[in-house]
């Protein structure tokens, strides 16, 4: 059960950042939507906008993102550590300096970790397998010939990560 727990919150996750239609609390507009939010709103891993809305249609970045996916994971995180040079007594950074500390998230070759930026496609996707690595086995891109997207190079540095998103079915063109 935890496994298939784990796996349909990762795919609640995917569905609701990147899911094209906007909808808020107030006035979900989706079944499936619905109840991935509220999932994680009654485990404490998200939280609404005082206006009663999620705004999951609202960019996310790279902070909030991985305050979602470390709270899916851990109930306590007590790490408070300067982890990156950019990360030091903001409310982010207990989940930051833990998932770095766990090796789910590496910073930028100038030592930062970008906490502000908006997160892509294939940022979130790599955290998110990174962060269920013991349940999800990451498949390597150069056993197939063809490209997983055409958009991307099977040498790109998430490209191992998009292919097994795309075969896991979380992830589509």
């Amino acid at each position: 059960f935890h496994m298939k727990r784990s796996y349909l919150l990762l795919i609640s996750l995917v569905t609701c950042l990147f899911a094209p239609q906007a909808f808020a609390f107030t006035d979900l507009s989706s079944q499936n939507d619905e109840t991935a939010i509220e999932y994680l709103e009654d485990e404490g891993i998200v939280e609404g906008y005082s206006d009663g809305t999620y705004r999951p249609d609202a960019a996310i970045n790279r902070a909030e993102l991985l305050k979602i996916l470390v709270e899916s994971r851990v109930s306590d995180v007590l790490n408070d550590e300067d982890c990156f040079t950019d990360v030091n007594d903001e409310w982010y950074a207990p989940y930051v300096c833990y998932a770095e500390e766990e090796g789910w998230v590496e910073g930028y070759s100038d030592g930062t970790f970008g906490p502000g930026k908006n997160i892509n496609r294939a940022e979130a996707i790599a955290m998110m397998l990174k962060v269920y690595a013991d349940e999800v086995e990451l498949l390597d891109v150069e056993q197939i010939e063809e490209a997983v997207y055409l958009d991307v190079s099977n040498s790109d540095w998430y490209a191992d990560y998009l292919y097994t998103g795309k075969v896991m079915g979380v992830l589509s063109g």
